[in-house]
């Protein structure tokens, strides 16, 4: 499972992901970004299909939200 996790904050990254870890599984592959820019950027780098988007609603995502939405 590829979970994708956007936060302006490293330390949400962090907890966030112990607690996907934890309530799902240790091996779950976790992608943390700092920025929108940053994982449009690199969402081709994800190995295979992401199964969750973790977004921080505080963050202006939605124009990025769009362009994930019809890029996939």
């Amino acid at each position: 499972m590829n979970i994708v996790i956007c936060d302006d904050e490293r330390k949400v990254i962090e907890d966030v992901g112990s607690v996907c870890r934890e309530c799902l599984s240790p091996d779950v592959k976790l992608y943390g970004f700092r920025s929108a820019e940053s994982l449009l950027k690199n969402l081709d780098k994800i190995d295979g299909d992401i199964d969750l988007f973790i977004l921080d609603i505080e963050m202006h995502l939605i124009e990025c939200l769009k362009y994930i939405y019809h890029t996939m």
